[in-house]
């Protein structure tokens, strides 16, 4: 069999039926959503404690109970969280009511729906969406909807906007418990979706880009790995919606598109290839005997189960995308549905395996072997699961949601939601969208990409420093501080000065922010040097008070220096300020200054 036959040779996106639309999620700054918490800055932590929680389904507000939640549940693992000194307090541990809703993230995200011409809403409502993997300690992730129906270009619309309560993150995963970090819950996130018109895997890009592009440029989001993440929903005709979850990578979109249109096009060939046919599956056999003298250390001394497909050799290599198989989207299947690591199959190369003369007898069969290393509990495991895929693949596209794999292809993950996992949330009031409020949203400001530019243009007349700017992770500092700061003055520091001080120093100034900010004001008001402010976060990313830093590099007038070192050779007078007065005056012009004097006094 062609491990190709399957593959289309060229897509042609509208005669396909093709529909696509995008979720972005984006992480806020500030404080967290439902506590005092900060959102940030919170690497430097010390673990003070850890607790387990088994979680348990609900039904939603209409007595019905959703599939995808139940998946999860049905694993009936435990669940460990890890407590730190900063970022995490009762709230996120779920031994306290979560606070009223953070005002500022609401209002910013109700200008951003503004901005993009939603609907909004009398009330803001927050819901309860059931979630028992794990990453919420409560079992549940609050979120409400702030806008609908809005704008971002002439043939993408903005279908919602969420606000909602970020995830905790995952550190460990094992068949019986899985670990997380409990500093990420609880941060706002807002969730952006578009309508289902992006018309092509080119088209995916360039609304991701534009998208995350006037977010940017907002001011209200974090910025760096793991702060914005994209799901793709992604439908043909003849196949089904998908759901991808967690594209971090934004060259990757039309990669990731054009693999699940592929994939999707390959399985309706597939199904044609299996029109009639029915699965013959053999009962398990214990076959550890066969593999007694085996090569191979994964096989011997092991107990191996194994079951066949009746004529179904080479089905599994077939390819679906690729560099993807029939046989992998299976395997990655079952590692989901099973407790299994995942099985070895004849249509695979077995010699990586070195089990090629242990199976050599069955390899001339039309029959499909398909081996499963471990306890019988386990192989029957696999092999329901692999018979319950394929009488699915066999019949449709299934509608589910897939993770992104660093190939751009895509795995299943779990069975797609729907509306049964919402139901009220009873903790946090309802919040009146008034004349009051929206007066407060009409006097926020968003500028756009080309505003920020001009203005910067105006003020710092050098085109390359604004190009470096923008793309920068000092835009978010400018965009929140630009009525504090001399602009020109500030930018110059930053790009020429901080960024490189950051390297050899080891701190991130947007992380110490707000504090940073105030040695940019003491820099500006004369009362610090740009060596001093270098060396003013050094000090500070190593826990030293702020108001101390403010004492120790407290700027000296050149003129009173020079006057100390009055009569002392060049060279020892630098070593002296340098040793006496590092980051408290200019260096540079100490050196100018009296290198000139020296001359005149010859």
């Amino acid at each position: 069999m062609d491990a190709n036959a399957l593959l289309p040779k060229h897509i042609n996106y509208q005669a396909i039926g093709f529909k696509c639309g995008l979720e972005i999620h984006r992480r806020m700054k500030g404080k967290k959503l439902f506590c005092l918490c900060d959102a940030e800055g919170t690497d430097d932590v010390k673990e003070i404690s850890r607790f387990l929680r088994e979680l348990r389904i609900s039904q939603s507000e209409q007595g019905s109970i959703d599939q995808a939640a139940l998946e999860a549940f049905k694993k009936r693992k435990y669940y460990e969280y890890v407590v730190y000194d900063k970022g995490v307090c009762l709230v996120e541990m779920d031994e306290q009511p979560p606070y009223h809703a953070n005002p500022d993230l609401v209002k910013k995200t109700l200008k951003l729906a503004k901005y993009f011409s939603c609907s909004l809403p009398n009330e803001i409502i927050f819901m309860r969406k059931i979630v028992v993997d794990g990453s919420n300690t409560s079992g549940f992730q609050r979120t409400a909807l702030i806008g609908i129906n809005g704008k971002l270009n002439d043939h993408v619309g903005i279908e919602t906007i969420c606000l909602e309560e970020e995830s905790a993150q995952i550190i460990e995963r094992s068949s019986e418990k899985d670990v997380y970090d409990l500093r990420r819950l609880g941060i706002g996130l807002v969730e952006i979706a578009t309508t289902p018109t992006i018309r092509d895997d080119k088209d995916a890009y360039e609304t991701a880009k534009l998208l995350g592009e006037i977010l940017k440029f907002t001011g209200f989001f974090q910025r760096g790995l793991g702060s914005i993440r994209q799901d793709l929903n992604i439908s043909i005709a003849k196949g089904a919606r998908v759901e991808i979850k967690g594209v971090q990578d934004l060259d990757l979109i039309p990669v990731i598109v054009r693999r699940e249109v592929i994939r999707q096009l390959s399985l309706i060939k597939f199904q044609e290839l299996m029109k009639g046919k029915k699965l013959q599956v053999s009962d398990l056999s214990n076959v550890s005997k066969r593999f007694k003298n085996s090569e191979s250390k994964l096989f011997k001394g092991n107990e191996v189960w194994a079951f066949s497909i009746k004529n179904f050799k080479g089905v599994f290599s077939l390819k679906l995308t690729p560099t993807r198989t029939l046989g992998n989207e299976i395997a990655s299947y079952v590692k989901i549905a099973t407790k299994a690591k995942g099985f070895i199959h004849t249509d695979e190369d077995l010699k990586k395996y070195r089990i090629e003369k242990d199976v050599a007898d069955l390899l001339a069969s039309q029959d499909l072997y398909i081996f499963v290393i471990g306890a019988k509990d386990i192989a029957d495991e696999v092999r329901d699961a692999i018979v319950e895929r394929l009488n699915v693949l066999m019949q449709k596209v299934p509608e589910e949601t897939r993770k992104v794999e660093e190939t751009g292809d895509t795995s299943y993950l779990r069975k797609l939601p729907g509306a049964a996992r919402m139901y009220p949330e009873t903790d946090v009031p309802p919040i009146p969208v008034n004349s009051e409020l929206m007066k407060e949203i009409d006097e926020m400001d968003i500028p756009t990409k080309d505003e920020v530019i001009r203005y910067l243009s105006e003020y710092i007349g050098n085109e390359e420093l604004v190009k470096q700017l923008v793309n920068s992770k000092y835009l978010d500092y400018f965009l929140e501080y630009r009525n504090e700061i001399d602009v020109k003055k500030v930018v110059k520091l930053l790009l020429t000065e901080i960024k490189g001080k950051e390297r050899e120093y080891g701190f991130d100034f947007m992380k110490l922010l707000p504090h940073s900010h105030l040695l940019i004001k003491a820099y500006i008001d004369e009362k610090m040097t740009k060596e001093g402010v270098s060396l003013g976060l050094r000090d500070l990313n190593n826990g030293d008070d702020l108001d101390e830093i403010l004492k120790r590099y407290e700027k000296i007038e050149v003129a009173k220096v020079l006057e100390e070192v009055k009569g002392m050779a060049f060279k020892d007078a630098m070593a002296y300020v340098r040793q006496r007065y590092e980051g408290k005056v200019d260096i540079a012009e100490v050196a100018k200054r009296l290198s000139q004097l020296q001359r005149d006094n010859k």
